[in-house]
């Protein structure tokens, strides 16, 4: 299937060279300058947008406000990791750093389209050190396998199809489920049901 991928960059040379290394791995790629007004995207659309500072972080609740699945791929300058999980906490599906090579990017934009997370290995194995063990909240036996379906990676209408609801209600539903356990997306949801030992 080809993707297409939005480069969202401020600086010229990194956003014709990340849309440069895309374009050769066959990826239709759209660049902006600034994040538009209007984002029209698909699950084969990914965004990938370069990050100056993780202060720009929070913008990013604002952008994906309307769909919290968005396929996000964040490039970080200064990476971290605090900065890492800061960016998936507020809604990335992928992040690495500035300097990341063609192969990895193009991975890093497969797995965000594809509803996986994706962060570097020692990120990831050091977020995991600090994480709970054990759920903060209670949680349903629905609200269980949805996470379980989540860390799967079954889509949102095979989800409403084993539960019996139509896709916005599901949509729904997941909106809810991220704000009990606390997260802005389903890469926030899967990190979670993974650390407490659901996935």
């Amino acid at each position: 299937m080809r993707r297409t991928a939005l480069v969202i960059s401020d600086i010229p040379a990194l956003r014709r060279g990340l849309a440069t290394s895309l374009r050769a791995s066959r990826v239709t790629v759209v660049e902006h300058e600034r994040w538009p007004a209007e984002l029209a995207h698909t699950d084969d659309t990914a965004i990938v947008w370069t990050c100056d500072d993780v202060a720009e972080l929070a913008s990013i609740h604002q952008r994906t406000r309307t769909d919290r699945d968005v396929p996000l791929v964040v490039l970080l300058r200064q990476q971290s990791v605090v900065a890492t999980a800061q960016a998936v906490d507020a809604g990335a599906a992928a992040v690495a750093g500035w300097d990341v090579d063609a192969p990895a990017l193009l991975a890093l934009v497969e797995a965000a389209c594809t509803g996986l997370a994706a962060v570097p290995r020692h990120v990831a194995r050091r977020m995991a050190a600090g994480a709970q063990a054990q759920t903060p909240v209670e949680l349903t036996d629905d609200e269980r396998q949805v996470l379980a379906d989540l860390c799967q990676g079954v889509s949102v209408s095979r989800m409403a199809l084993r539960l019996g609801y139509s896709e916005r209600e599901t949509f729904r539903r997941l909106a809810h489920l991220y704000r009990k356990i606390g997260v802005a997306n389903r890469t926030g949801a899967v990190m979670a049901a993974a650390r407490w030992g659901l996935g």
